[in-house]
């Protein structure tokens, strides 16, 4: 698949459809459901999590908190049907797992720790337009879309800007610009605050709390999270512990 620039791309798969036209709704949460997750890497002589059982309403917040190592990238990763395991994962009622996600994972939008993990073409506004050109717009509508999500996070004046020359705060930020792109349903963030400076920060939780997606956050502040997150109902906490035996 070609995207917005001409450079040749393959699915995205994990980013976040459209700019909201004026007055349309926002999108429709995912409710998130799991009984008995874990997950063991090969080779682990413990599990990276679980089993855990929890539910997230749709566009809830729940912030899943531990020290590192305790297995929240892991817990995202198995969220997105990226990798299985024991346990049972249900989004809006329907099973979901790796054999779902191609019908699933254009609805999910998935920020990596590292936001070089997720960014992949030389510019900015072509990066962000990427997802909603392989969703099937043209470029010029995909493009429209871009600077409109650039717009909403304080980005304009970096459009045409080299994504190399940006600093890493700045790279995050294009990041989420590039999952809200794509309108999803569930977004599962991986330390999205960890490179933004306050004002930043604060910008992107009412961002996220006006949206309507359902957030799955892999954090080390949840108290930022619980004194300025101003969604429709409070922060769910998930808590994992690092496990030390088989």
């Amino acid at each position: 698949m070609v995207g917005p620039g001409g450079h040749r791309v393959g699915p995205m798969g994990g980013r976040g459809v459209t700019k909201p036209e004026e007055g349309a709704p926002h999108p429709k949460g995912m409710r998130v459901s799991a009984h008995q997750l874990s997950h063991r890497w090969p080779g682990a002589p413990h599990n990276s999590f679980g089993p855990v059982d929890f539910e997230v309403a749709a566009g809830g917040l729940c912030m899943l908190i531990g020290p590192n190592g305790c297995g929240k990238t892991s817990l995202l990763l198995r969220l997105a049907g990226l990798t299985e395991g024991p346990g049972r994962l249900w989004l809006d009622g329907a099973e979901h797992g790796p054999k779902t996600f191609k019908k699933l994972g254009a609805a999910m939008g998935f920020l990596w720790a590292n936001p070089d993990d997720g960014l992949l073409l030389p510019l900015v506004w072509e990066d962000v337009a990427m997802g909603p050109c392989n969703d099937g717009l043209s470029a010029p509508k995909a493009k429209e879309v871009a600077l409109y999500w650039l717009a909403k996070l304080g980005l304009e004046a970096l459009r045409d800007s080299p994504i190399c020359s940006l600093s890493m705060g700045q790279r995050q930020a294009v990041a989420l610009a590039g999952l809200l792109a794509r309108a999803p349903r569930l977004l599962l963030l991986d330390e999205p605050l960890s490179h933004l400076d306050e004002a930043k920060r604060l910008q992107l939780l009412e961002l996220l709390a006006g949206h309507g997606a359902t957030c799955v956050v892999a954090t080390h502040e949840p108290g930022f999270w619980q004194q300025h997150w101003r969604g429709h109902s409070p922060p769910s906490p998930l808590y994992l512990s690092k496990q030390e035996v088989p």
